[in-house]
């Protein structure tokens, strides 16, 4: 059916709320509770265009993209395997860590029809479709953090995240510690744990690259950023070339020592590279037939 520009890309309740929200400068994500995502496969509302209204506030997976507001489900067509799996732990039963791994993911609002089994989640917006929740507790989208867990199995690591008692705040699941060497205590101890000195803004936040000042005190620290680790990635920590690690599953993790740093993760695919030199040899012999036609032949 044929919609309206404006009426598909006006601001709902909950829209509204959270594009005010944004204005703080603070970056977030939203998620919409697997009861609420249900109950809109079947779309219970009359008409196309009140059903299409109702997607907003109900924070339906692809709809935010125009209001410029994170989803912890991506957009729809770009999942990996990985993501899926998380998300599951999330969209699938209920996990014994659910709001710990909301938090982990940066998850600050949830829009649920009926009040959400969480703790730690107020009512900050009604609407009919469904009611935003503001955690009161989340984490930010990059963050300090002192206690490595090694665990190389992918099982295990869901199982930790899902079940353990694995804390976001403190703890990070790594799967490869052998460029660590002998940096890294890698045993959890209360000296790793952040200290109220520990800092980690980010300064500037785009698609293709993320800067970040951190500061570090006392012992070192892995500076996760819960954005889908995926190659093409490369971070420079203080001007030099640094490894990504792996880090809570999905996420991307740099080692730090103590001290002041400025971090920056470029996305920089050696796909893109070749794309560009294949598209500037293509131009180079398109214009060298077109010289040798003009030239020669006429």
């Amino acid at each position: 059916p044929v919609s309206d520009a404006k009426e598909f890309t006006s601001p709902s309740s909950n829209v509204g709320f959270l594009m005010k929200e944004a204005k703080s400068g603070l970056l977030f994500r939203i998620c919409c509770s697997p009861q609420t995502a249900r109950q809109h496969s079947y779309v219970p509302e009359p008409g196309f265009r009140k059903g299409l209204e109702a997607s907003k506030d109900r924070l339906i997976t692809d709809r935010m993209v125009e209001f410029g507001i994170y989803d912890v489900n991506m957009y729809g067509s770009v999942y990996n395997s990985r993501n899926v799996k998380f998300l599951n732990l999330i969209m699938g039963e209920k996990s014994e860590n659910l709001e710990k791994l909301l938090a982990l993911l940066n998850v600050k609002f949830v829009a649920s029809s009926r009040q959400p089994e969480l703790t730690g989640f107020k009512l900050v917006n009604q609407s009919q479709p469904a009611n935003l929740y503001k955690a009161e507790r989340f984490l930010e989208r990059a963050f300090l953090v002192g206690n490595p867990i090694v665990i190389k199995d992918e099982y295990e690591i869901l199982k930790r995240l899902s079940e353990g008692d694995f804390d976001p705040a403190n703890d990070v699941i790594l799967e490869d510690n052998e460029n660590l060497g002998d940096r890294f205590i890698l045993m959890p101890t209360p000296q790793h744990k952040p200290v109220p000195t520990d800092k980690a803004e980010i300064t500037s936040y785009a698609p293709n690259k993320i800067i970040i000042e951190a500061n570090v005190s006392g012992s070192p620290k892995f500076l996760v950023l819960s954005d889908t680790y995926y190659p093409g990635w490369k971070a420079i920590v203080d001007g030099k070339y640094q490894k990504i690690i792996r880090a809570d599953y999905i996420l991307r993790a740099v080692y730090l020592a103590p001290g002041s740093h400025h971090v920056e993760f470029i996305y920089s695919p050696m796909s893109f590279k070749l794309g560009i030199i294949i598209s500037l040899l293509t131009l180079l012999i398109i214009l060298t037939s077109v010289v040798y036609y003009n030239i020669i032949i006429k």
